[in-house]
């Protein structure tokens, strides 16, 4: 039997999962780490040797026992645009910068102008540019500029990578170029899917790896978790979930609409088109940590919140609590429970969080559909499809099935498949995501349901055009307060 393993290297967590050529994931690690945000303004670093730490203990954890012979490949994925500075050796010269530091702005905005077009918010260059201007010291003996999960694959395999799929890569040429930063200081591009040469013996030793075991590139978390969700056919979709949370589908077509994220995919003809939210992920431990008390479990929140009415007893929340991205983008949008009576309790807040969260979902879904596209089902991904409840009631909004994969964690399992593919276990991509990724059930939306929560997804998408100008008023104020 051939063994896969995937690692995702996450903002909060590191993943390792030991995977079996069909699928099933034989055992799971996980071990966390800080972010650091004080200090400067807009502030959110991590120190790279702590991710090193934590890829290391979990990959001990997960190959513990296993036969050594029976290791195929590793390959990691992870958060981004986070960049690392590193030196020859893959050393880190300082913190790494996260894609949720809002310090590189003017970087975005220069690097928008120079190209005459507005710069990804997945884009890895403006942290870069930032880093260079700013931390001059370590700039001096900069060597390589990484992404979090080339920089761990650099420091399992010795070789520096740019790791490239479809549409996504951290540095393209046009960016390097505007950027004024010396090309040498950025890696050779090598596909996900495709080895970047075998482990070192140190890596094999910090590890309990075998030594030569093919390291392969990687990909951003939100490409693997596209991966490891089975977006390889049009009409399939996915609840992207994770801290920020999203919208994805896999259609023929591209989609070309403000707010809307459409690009190219694996395939001639393939597009992913969707959105990504800013805290949809959140929302749940939100009302957990400042209504209920972190006395209660998430289990028991929503074990509570659906004995309620559906709807909420009319009581809509708006997901708003760190601004908002797809589809409407407004930094300055604020979260809002609309509706609230002295007949709401504790769980119809709690419950109206989580049908919030379909509502968002669906608003993204919307505009996809207006533009001709289709959904066929949605599978669900993360902590969040762990919960039949919470998985019921994204069908009942939507109107559409929800498959709930055997295996959760989408984007361990998508690092498992661009292992197995460049192992050469898997043909490719897509055949590989089909063998690997089985689905346990199917929800089909509860019609009754659907038509009380179509009434009310109306009063949801009036919310922020009705609200838009007090968001701005709002944040005036606070400005204000400040000076």
């Amino acid at each position: 039997m051939s063994l896969l393993i995937g690692v995702d290297l996450g903002t909060s967590e590191t993943k390792a999962g030991l995977f079996d050529q069909e699928g099933n994931l034989l055992r799971l690690a996980r071990c966390g780490y800080p972010i650091i945000t004080v200090g400067e303004t807009g502030c959110a670093e991590q120190d790279p040797e702590r991710w090193w730490s934590a890829v290391c203990q979990t990959l001990r954890e997960v190959v513990q026992d296993a036969p050594a012979e029976e290791l195929a490949a590793l390959c990691v994925q992870g958060q981004g645009p986070s960049v690392v500075m590193a030196d020859e050796r893959g050393k880190p010269l300082n913190n790494a910068i996260l894609w949720m530091d809002t310090r590189p702005c003017g970087e975005r905005d220069e690097l928008s102008l120079q190209l005459g077009n507005p710069v990804s918010p997945f884009a890895h260059m403006p942290m870069a540019m930032w880093m260079a201007r700013n931390r001059q010291g370590a700039y001096a003996q900069a060597r390589w500029f990484l992404a979090a999960w080339d920089f761990i694959a650099m420091r399992l395999c010795g070789q520096p990578a740019a790791s490239d799929l479809a549409y996504f890569q951290p540095f393209p040429e046009e960016e390097v170029e505007a950027s004024g930063l010396p090309h040498k200081l950025f890696p050779q591009v090598v596909e996900a899917g495709h080895p970047i040469a075998g482990l070192t013996a140190t890596a094999a030793q910090a590890t309990g790896l075998p030594e030569g075991l093919p390291v392969v590139a990687g990909v951003h978390d939100g490409i693997a978790t596209f991966i490891g969700a089975g977006l390889v056919e049009p009409g399939r979709s996915a609840d992207v979930n994770g801290t920020s949370g999203g919208l994805a589908l896999c259609w023929s077509e591209p989609i070309k609409k403000p707010g809307i994220f459409s690009a190219t995919w694996i395939h001639p003809g393939e597009y992913i088109v969707g959105g990504a939210m800013a805290a949809l992920g959140k929302c749940l431990d939100w009302v957990r940590e400042a209504v209920a008390g972190s006395c209660m479990t998430h289990e028991e929140l929503i074990q509570d919140a659906i004995k309620t009415p559906v709807g909420a007893d009319r009581l809509i929340f708006l997901p708003y609590l760190a601004g908002e991205r797809a589809p409407v983008w407004d930094p300055l949008a604020r979260g809002v429970f609309f509706g609230l009576t002295l007949n709401h309790k504790q769980e119809h807040l709690v419950r109206a969080v989580l049908e919030s969260v379909a509502y968002a979902l669906r608003h993204v879904a919307e505009e996809l559909l207006e533009s001709g596209a289709r959904i066929d089902e949605m599978r669900v991904c993360g902590g969040q499809a762990l919960s039949e409840d919470w998985n019921q009631i994204k069908a009942d909004v939507l109107g559409v099935p929800v498959a709930v994969p055997r295996v959760r964690e989408a984007a361990l399992m998508g690092a498992a498949v661009l292992a197995g593919v460049g192992a050469g276990l898997l043909p490719d991509i897509t055949e590989g995501a089909n063998q690997m990724v089985r689905i346990d059930g199917v929800l089909e939306p509860i019609p009754a349901h659907h038509r009380q929560y179509t009434e009310l997804f109306g009063v949801y998408k009036r919310l922020y055009p009705d609200l838009r100008s007090a968001f701005r008023q709002l944040n005036s104020s606070a400005q204000e307060e400040e000076c």
